[in-house]
């Protein structure tokens, strides 16, 4: 009986089989990678939702605490210094933690759990800018999908145009609704007469905002929006960014819909407002970090996301200037506040 050969050779992949099955590996992936990039774009997008949410809790827990608001920028606790000066006088902000003078995000911070944060900052929150001490965001206040600063929202001064450098952040809080402490003495509404060195007067400079002064309804009005930390890149200290313990809203700082310092020609009033100046646009969508507008807030979504002033979030991808005025305006559009 013949024996059966049991060594059979082994056939191994041919040059031409390998290249299809690389090919269909490639084009798997293809089809794959944008699915993984949107969903890994969702997931940044849900976490910047979140901050947000968590932003306007920690506000509606600051005004159940105290019965009152942090403005934008300005004073707080207790009540806010009638007095507009760069640097304020020592005994309105003497030199101990915490801060008396700083950003409505700064004010925050004891109830986004960052009461350490809250301390290391003293007398202004200016201060640390100064003196060239670059105080980085908390996590909270920085969208995932924003890049146009370093990790942890760091403008370092080889960065900037200018050698300045400062902590960023991505969301802003609406002046119009918030208030704002910067004051011109005797400046008449509107009055931005005399160039680049008109600072002119923000709205309700002074009084804490209360949620009763929202008479279009708190679920009408946006509290906060995204925006880039450096628009446009490169970084300069002069225009274009968001700086989380700014309090100039004239610089850009950490607000948006502030009365403007300037007045080119491109700049008109909305709806005959004498308070606000604006540009009459929406929102950015995606814009580029060199292409930006700085007078504008833009986000990194195909739509932008806000807070309102009653702690939800809603997405905005499409809106028109007048509609958008509503939103940012607290009170009966068309009719101005008062200063």
């Amino acid at each position: 009986m013949r024996a059966i050969n049991m060594n059979r050779s082994k056939r191994g992949f041919t040059l031409v089989e390998l290249l299809v099955v690389i090919a269909i590996i490639g084009v798997l992936v293809a089809l794959l990678l944008p699915a993984v990039q949107a969903a890994r774009e969702a997931a940044r997008r849900s976490q910047c939702t979140n901050n947000l949410k968590q932003i306007g809790l920690a506000l509606l827990n600051t005004e159940n605490a105290h019965k009152y608001m942090p403005q934008t920028a300005g004073y707080f606790p207790g009540e806010d210094a009638a007095h507009k000066s760069d640097p304020p006088p020592a005994d309105q902000v003497p030199n101990t933690a915490p801060a008396k003078l700083g950003s409505i995000q700064y004010f925050l911070l004891p109830q986004l759990e960052q009461q350490q944060l809250y301390m290391t900052v003293s007398g202004w929150t200016m201060t640390p800018f100064f003196a060239r001490r670059v105080v980085a965001p908390p996590t909270v206040f920085i969208c995932p999908s924003e890049m146009t600063a370093e990790s942890g929202s760091i403008v370092r001064p080889e960065d900037a145009s200018d050698g300045a450098a400062w902590g960023g952040g991505n969301y802003v809080a609406n002046v119009q609704a918030l208030n704002h402490w910067w004051k011109r003495p005797n400046q008449p509404p509107g009055d931005s007469s005399g160039g680049n060195d008109a600072l002119v007067t923000q709205p309700n400079p002074f009084q804490h905002p209360e949620l009763r002064h929202i008479t279009d309804g708190t679920s009408n009005t946006v509290a906060f929006a995204e925006k880039y930390a450096v628009c446009p890149t490169p970084a300069s200290w002069s225009h274009g960014r968001t700086h989380w313990l700014g309090t100039r809203a004239v610089e850009f700082d950490n607000v948006f819909a502030w009365n403007n310092r300037y007045t080119p020609p491109t700049v008109a009033a909305l709806a005959g407002r004498v308070d606000y100046v604006g540009r009459g646009e929406v929102p950015q969508l995606a814009p580029t970090p060199e292409t930006c507008d700085p007078f504008l807030v833009q986000t990194p979504h195909a739509a932008m996301q806000v807070l309102m002033m009653d702690g939800s979030v809603q997405s905005i991808s499409d809106i028109d200037v007048a509609a958008w005025h509503a939103y940012i305006m607290p009170a009966d559009e068309g009719l101005p506040l008062k200063l």
